[in-house]
């Protein structure tokens, strides 16, 4: 069976246009026998395959427009990942290897391949200074493979393609000339960006481990469908991925946000205390690194994407450069090497540096199913929205709903507690994850942590229910509540992160509450974030729906309602942290 291009080049196909486009039956030199090479791995996927990856019934398709334009799309992937095969198949047509530098002197680890995945859009030709620093820091003789694709990277097929040519053209170049090497335990990933997305699942079937840079395995709270086309097939959880992974990132990342990280930091040391693995085993396995001052793009083309919400470095591109590889390059020997106590002393390090410079981040709950700040700060709304002598923090139950129709139906509820003698007061949380852009919590540059929608009983409501004594004052406001949680967040910063957001962020303005009826009204309108310039610059006014009901006229159940929408504690440390620095039009979340 031969497989031909015989319409367009794949750029022009890539993109739909008919500019360069060939005359039929003039042939683009891009044709594969596929019987004779899929016992190879050679083989990209056929046009019956790649239809099917993208979940289209192949028989009897209905003359319908939409399902015609799905199939064009599907050939035209198919196309692509065929010429992304030829191109990566030829060495010296853009794809690169670089065989490992000589060495004199010390120990030499055993020859390993290191096939790196290039973010999307990025030549291999910017990740050449990266990994000839690794072949310096490591003492393994590493040999690194970075192949071109003609186009990103759509199909997990693809990166199947990607790697078994990346191997084939090491061995060509002299990788394992004695044919002893087996792959699942002497050739790494590194996936950058997006390229990490796509080298998950290979890097889990046939590598002996995988480096996440500025990438991650997904959000780890629970299983969701992959950005890519076809839904994960593997474990996205920290303690679950069977082989040993390096994820690795900067603080300055704005679209590989730190909060993540910090979700897979927390999950790693997690795995540790349920295992009792201890440090070492725990960063070689499941290791987890921010650097201080690393943005997505220093160490790689020195070109941040602003436009997609990165952000300024903090350390120049040299020293960007030889932090990331001499992270790969210990955890490749960590993993790899018989004695390498130097490199897993500084695995370590870079880890528990880590732990320091994420501590804010970890400590306000961010991205993880434990709800106990978001009680906390229920709690705290209602007893600022009620604002009665009679009530405190303690007299405050919450109910934390995961279902958004059980919160729907749920009512908050004032009883006397028959032990104390007191009233208590049990209220309704909604935990809302921002899934502004494409792709939900899966995709990274939505913020990784929570807004809070909370069902309280009013002031009014508590003050005549005879259980609670009189007001202290005006009912607090939602924005009022922000302030002191914002406030809190200022607090839990390290004094020079506190600083950098003082001298250098855009500032966050809370606006007056927009009132509204208890119920749907409410329960449609969204938090809302809108640019405004002012003397001192520009600033993020955030404007937070509240809803009400009377007290009379009512049955019990639904009167004396107050509703709420807030950020989270997590959400304002965020903030602070990463989204004061990315522009306006890069935050998916803003009006604009």
């Amino acid at each position: 069976m031969v497989v031909s291009i015989v319409s367009s080049s794949p750029g022009a196909a890539r993109r739909g246009s008919t500019k360069g486009r060939r005359s039929v039956g003039q042939q683009v030199s891009c044709s594969h026998r596929v019987g004779a090479s899929r016992a190879d791995g050679y083989c990209p996927p056929t046009p019956r395959e790649g239809l099917e990856e993208l979940g289209l019934d192949v028989t009897g398709v209905p003359k319908r427009k939409g399902i015609r334009k799905r199939l064009v799309a599907g050939l035209k992937d198919v196309v692509g990942s065929v010429a992304s095969y030829a191109l990566v198949r030829r060495p010296g047509k853009k794809s690169i290897v670089l065989e490992p530098p000589e060495r004199v002197g010390g120990e030499v680890g055993p020859d390993a391949l290191l096939v790196v995945f290039c973010g999307g859009r990025v030549s291999p030709s910017h990740y050449v200074e990266l990994s000839r620093s690794v072949q310096k820091h490591t003492g393994t003789r590493l040999w690194v493979v970075i192949p071109k694709f003609a186009r990103d990277l759509s199909f997990e097929k693809s990166a199947r393609v990607m790697f078994d040519v990346s191997l084939a053209m090491a061995k060509e170049a002299g990788f394992d000339a004695e044919g002893k090497s087996v792959p699942a335990e002497s050739v790494y990933v590194v996936g950058h960006s997006w390229g990490g997305y796509a080298a998950r699942g290979i890097a889990l079937e046939k590598s002996a481990g995988l480096v996440l840079l500025n990438s991650w395995l997904g959000r780890f709270r629970e299983r969701v469908p992959a950005l890519m086309m076809e839904r994960t097939r593997y474990s996205v959880d920290v303690s679950e991925y069977a082989k040993p992974f390096l994820v690795l990132s900067g603080d300055r990342d704005g679209q590989m946000r730190p909060s993540h990280i910090a979700e897979a930091f927390h999950m790693s040391e997690k795995y540790k205390e349920l295992t009792g693995c201890g440090d070492v085993f725990a960063a070689k396995t499941k290791g987890v690194v921010c650097l201080q001052g690393l943005n997505h793009s220093v160490h790689i083309n020195d070109d941040p994407n602003y436009g997609r919400g990165d952000t300024s470095a903090g350390v120049g591109r040299e020293d960007a450069v030889d932090l990331v590889a001499s992270t790969i390059a210990a955890w490749i020997d960590s993993n790899r090497m018989s004695s390498a106590s130097a490199a897993e002393t500084l695995l370590v390090r870079r880890v528990k540096e880590t732990g320091d410079l994420l501590s804010p981040l970890i400590a306000s709950g961010t991205g993880r199913s434990e709800d106990g700040q978001i009680r906390e700060l229920a709690a705290l709304a209602q007893e600022r929205a009620a604002n009665v002598s009679g009530l405190d923090q303690g007299e405050i139950s919450t109910a934390v709903v995961e279902d958004f129709k059980n919160f729907v139906y749920s009512k908050p509820l004032v009883f006397q507690n028959t032990e104390t003698g007191k009233a208590t007061v049990m209220v309704s949380a909604l935990v809302v994850w921002d899934e502004s852009g494409m792709g939900g919590v899966n995709n990274s540059r939505n913020r990784g942590s929570a807004e809070v929608w909370v069902k309280m009983k009013s002031q009014e409501y508590c003050c005549e229910s005879g259980l609670m004594g009189a007001a202290k004052g005006a009912a607090r406001s939602a924005k009022e509540i922000n302030e002191e949680t914002f406030a809190k967040a200022l607090e839990m910063v390290s004094p020079w992160q506190r600083e950098r957001y003082e001298r250098e962020g855009r500032k966050l303005v809370f606006a007056p509450d927009r009132e509204l009826p208890a119920g749907p009204p409410w329960l449609a309108a969204p938090m809302v974030y809108s640019p405004e310039s002012g003397e001192d610059g520009s600033a993020l006014v955030l404007t937070c729906p509240s809803g009400k009901s009377p007290t009379v006229g009512l049955p019990d159940r639904f009167a004396g309602m107050h509703y709420i929408k807030i950020p989270s504690l997590a959400s304002f440390v965020e903030y602070i942290l990463v989204d004061a620095f990315i522009r306006t039009e890069a935050l998916l979340y803003v009006r604009q």
